[in-house]
């Protein structure tokens, strides 16, 4: 992209720079690791990171969107609400199952969103 400046004199000046569109940040849950297993009542902290993808630079903490669901069955509810911002955000206490059945297939889907 060119963007030439002209001032109310005829001076102008003219700088060029590249635009990358369409680069989405990078996302990585950091705490708990993926496979983590955890008991009813347990204490938990959602820990993240964001990145830009071009820069490799890194976005702050109120770039950081949470989601957890609690899955059993075929369906989930909502653990944490999504659009939970931040980082190092606790959960306490991990969640009963709803029923003796649902503690064979029951889990936690954690998701992190940075924009």
């Amino acid at each position: 992209v060119t963007l030439t400046v002209t001032d109310t004199y005829g001076a102008q000046h003219t700088s060029k720079t590249s635009i990358q569109i369409g680069s989405k940040p990078i996302a990585q849950i950091l705490e708990p690791p993926e496979g983590a297993t955890f008991a009813v009542g347990d204490i938990f902290t959602l820990v993240g990171s964001g990145y830009e993808a071009i820069s490799d630079s890194p976005l702050s903490d109120t770039s950081l969107s949470w989601e957890v669901r609690q899955h059993h069955h075929t369906h989930y509810h909502p653990f944490l609400d999504e659009g939970t911002v931040g980082n190092n955000i606790q959960l306490s206490p991990a969640p009963n199952p709803e029923d003796f059945d649902a503690a064979t297939n029951s889990y936690l889907e954690i998701v992190l969103t940075v924009t």
